[in-house]
């Protein structure tokens, strides 16, 4: 999303030729599909927040597109389902919150300090973002208003503010949208995708490929294009600055040359790993081995017919055996055995006007690390032991989804279950980290990794320069297009994106 942000507004603002550069045999990144016989399946993209008309995200989604249509996920577009607690969230925000009342009436005072507190700390995380493109000491002082509560735990916050632990986990029940629970997330990250979605969720009314069609048709409308199973192996330095790249495709070796290079993939994977060895900035972060990197195994189902003949409504369903997100994360990576306690359900066929085939998608958090006995062997090759896991795993999952809402099983007719090793082999993101950088308070509080690399005309965008999640890397992307084009380029591209939404 970050990279084809980038170039679909430099085309379009700067008339750039735009080359793209994708590793993956498909383009979008996580915003692509794939399909199985009559079924298709988006991989990265949900839901999303903020496309409600007017709102800036839409505005810059609209311009880097072409404005694509998107459908608003009916109400209830959130459930929360627990073993003793089925709790239906509405677009409508002050619905919402009464509704939360009514169930927590002995709470009503901390639910209002609650969204209180969202939208304050919605406010920080703005100021942060602008603070990552201005000097050191002027960014300091844009976020030290409401740095504390924005920079604890989401766990902190809660325990701090509100005492009821069945609510403190209904308030969190969304956690996956930004990969960490309570007790390892930021609460200024709980905060942003928390408001993000306060007025509903979205999806493309002709599949989540449409983002990467709409952005890539911009590209070569002002001459610019795409090669798809090119993957990047060195960014080329020529007197200290970045003048081009070598890619490989099909075995041969091939060399770009651009007056400008930005690498969306991945801050970490670009700066120690495609930079040539005497250029890779000294002090660079890492991601230590027993750090949290959020990543998934995905359930990919083709159904027979509608999950509505079932009871199941078009929003997403959250599933939890319990209320305490962070002992069942901690329990994550039992999936290996068959044992599951937590698992994400959405059906973007019922989000689609045009489908003609329903799937269904379960999502549940599992590190690379417990597939890593299969890391060294290719992707669709890794052999009968992987099969045999892959198998147990998917099997669990549907007896669990089928245990607490039942119905789904009946429907299935094709399954395919991909794990972190294919995001690592699909997309060159370290350890399956589907959400680039952990959102942890650290990342906030260092400021990590701005648009404008160390290396000079090399730089950087996507989900780490900005935020995670589909929005998150948009407006990487913008924040990247904007440093690109100088000290104005921000408001330049607001005034631009404002005016074509005013044309439209």
């Amino acid at each position: 999303m970050g990279g084809l942000t980038v170039a679909s507004l430099m085309s379009q603002y700067a008339s750039k030729r735009v080359l793209l550069l994708e590793k993956h045999f498909k383009s979008g990144g996580l915003t692509h599909t794939f399909r199985r016989h009559q079924w298709e399946w988006d991989v990265g993209l949900h839901y999303v927040g903020g496309m409600k008309e007017g709102c800036m995200t839409r505005r810059f989604m609209d311009y880097v597109t072409g404005s694509i249509p998107w459908e608003k996920i009916p109400d209830p577009f959130e459930n929360f389902i627990y073993p003793d607690f089925h709790f239906e969230v509405s677009s409508d925000l002050a619905t919402y919150r009464e509704s939360l009342k009514k169930e927590f009436p002995n709470d009503v005072a901390s639910i209002d300090r609650y969204f209180r507190d969202i939208r304050s700390v919605q406010g920080w995380s703005s100021r942060w973002f602008a603070s990552k493109q201005t000097p050191g000491w002027i960014g300091s002082i844009l976020t030290l208003p409401g740095r504390s509560r924005a920079l604890q735990t989401t766990k902190q916050y809660f325990d701090h503010n509100i005492k009821n632990r069945q609510l403190q986990g209904v308030l969190a029940s969304q956690w996956g949208d930004y990969g960490l629970p309570p007790m390892h997330s930021a609460f200024a990250i709980h905060a942003a995708v928390t408001a993000d979605y306060f007025l509903g969720g979205w999806y493309p009314s002709e599949g989540a490929s449409a983002i990467a069609k709409g952005a890539i048709a911009q590209v070569e409308k002002h001459g610019g294009s795409c090669l798809v199973s090119h993957e990047v192996s060195q960014i080329i330095i020529e007197n200290g600055k970045a003048v081009g790249v070598r890619c490989v495709n099909k075995g041969e070796s091939i060399e770009f040359r651009a007056p400008c290079i930005v690498s969306n993939a991945g801050a970490l994977s670009t700066l120690k790993h495609l930079l040539p060895p005497e250029h890779v900035p000294a002090g660079m972060p890492d991601l230590a081995e027993n750090e949290v990197v959020p990543t998934a195994v995905t359930l990919y189902l083709g159904l027979s017919d509608s999950p509505a003949t079932q009871g199941f409504n078009p929003g997403n369903y959250w599933i939890s055996d319990s209320y305490d997100h962070d002992d069942r994360f901690s329990r994550r990576n039992h999936i290996a055995d068959g044992e599951i306690h937590h698992a994400y359900l959405s059906f973007p066929s019922m989000r689609t006007p045009k489908s003609e085939h329903h799937v269904a998608e379960i999502i549940c958090f599992a590190d690379f690390e417990s597939w890593s006995d299969w890391k060294d062997q290719p992707w669709k090759r890794r052999g009968p032991e992987y099969e045999a896991r892959k198998e147990l795993v998917a099997n669990a999952i549907i007896d669990f989804v089928e245990k607490w809402k039942p119905g789904l099983k009946s429907l299935i007719r094709y399954s395919e279950l991909s794990t972190p090793l294919s995001v690592s082999s699909l997309s060159n993101h370290g350890r399956g980290a589907i959400y680039g950088y952990p959102a942890t308070p650290e990342r906030y509080r260092k400021r990590l990794f701005h648009a404008k690399s160390p290396v000079r005309n090399l730089y950087l965008t996507g989900s780490d320069v900005g935020s995670v999640g589909i929005n998150g890397a948009l407006m990487g992307g913008v924040m990247s297009t904007a440093a690109i084009l100088g000290p104005l380029g921000f408001p330049k591209l607001i005034r631009q994106a404002y005016r074509l939404s005013r044309m439209s």
